[in-house]
Order: C-alpha cells, then sequence, then structure tokens
C-alpha cells in the first residue's frame, strides 16, 4: 500500500510501461507479506512495531532461495483475461 502521492492511476494504456513493470517484478525486489498467528509460524519474531506494539520479524531470501526461483520457468498457461468493458483489444506478453 502506498501514499497517494506514490500512487499512479492510470488514464490510458501503454505497453511498453506495462512491460518494464512486468520485468521488475524479480524475486530480488520482492516484498512478501505473511500474515498468521504466531503459533503457526515457524520463525521468531524479534521486532515490536512502534505504535501498536505488534511482534514483527524481517528475513531475507536466501540465495539458494532467489536462484531457484530465478530458474523457474515462467507459466504459459497465463494470460489476461478477458474484460468486456475493454474498448481495445490486449496483445498477449510473451
Amino acid at each position: 500500500m502506498t501514499f497517494p502521492k506514490q500512487t499512479l492511476n492510470p488514464q490510458s494504456f501503454d505497453a511498453q510501461i506495462i512491460q518494464y513493470f512486468l520485468q521488475s517484478l524479480t524475486p530480488h525486489q520482492a516484498v512478501i507479506t505473511i500474515i498468521a498467528p504466531q503459533i503457526e509460524l515457524p520463525i521468531c519474531l524479534t521486532k515490536k512495531e512502534k505504535w501498536l506494539k505488534i511482534d514483527y520479524d524481517v528475513q531475507k531470501f536466501s540465495e539458494k532461495q532467489l536462484k531457484s526461483w530465478d530458474e523457474e520457468p515462467s507459466n504459459l498457461d497465463l494470460c489476461l483475461c478477458p474484460i468486456p468493458i475493454l474498448l481495445f483489444p490486449i496483445k498477449q506478453l510473451p
């Protein structure tokens, strides 16, 4: 979630911007948030949130995990679903 001044509200379709965005979605730039009861987490929560005093932790993926994720082939069955309100066709990305 971002603050409004960091949010981009699309006004038009730009395939180059979308392609750039999709290419930036890499394991090395991922931020994954897991919300679960602490008893179900196999980790030790070592930090406390400033205002709500909620316990949390931040962990990095290991190089082995990142490499494994990088080497995973793309799922070619994924595609954009047809949206009836679009007035122009969307070309499926390779």
